[in-house]
């Protein structure tokens, strides 16, 4: 082989390579996408479901159902599962009001009082 046919093979050698990165890349990509297709069609989840679902750390999730702060089922006193709508429900518990609806409450409640608003 002839000094420029071996820098043509390494060339082609090296963008072999490089596909083959790009291609598993791609290839996790699609894992992923594969996954949160899957979760959208289930109604219970297992724990390492329910951290893809809802950005919580695992760690954090059992914190929280070692303290009973979160709806949780264990059918066979192992394996912890979680309704996702239970999940929804306790996710939207703590909404807090923006600075318009603050400012609408207030003035609703001064005006009952007789009040004026500013």
């Amino acid at each position: 082989m002839y000094r420029g046919e071996r820098t043509l093979h390494l060339c082609s050698l090296l963008n072999k390579i490089r596909n083959m990165g790009e291609n598993k890349e791609i290839m996790q990509q699609l894992a992923e996408i594969k996954a949160l297709t899957l979760l959208a069609a289930k109604d219970m989840l297992t724990m390492d479901d329910a951290v893809l679902y809802t950005g919580l750390g695992k760690s954090y999730l059992y914190v929280l159902t070692c303290k009973n702060k979160i709806p949780y089922y264990k059918p066979n006193g192992k394996n912890i599962y979680f309704k996702k709508s239970e999940l929804n429900e306790w996710l939207q518990r703590g909404r807090v009001n923006s600075i318009a609806e603050a400012e609408s409450a207030a003035a609703l409640y001064v005006a009952k009082k007789g009040g004026e608003v500013c």
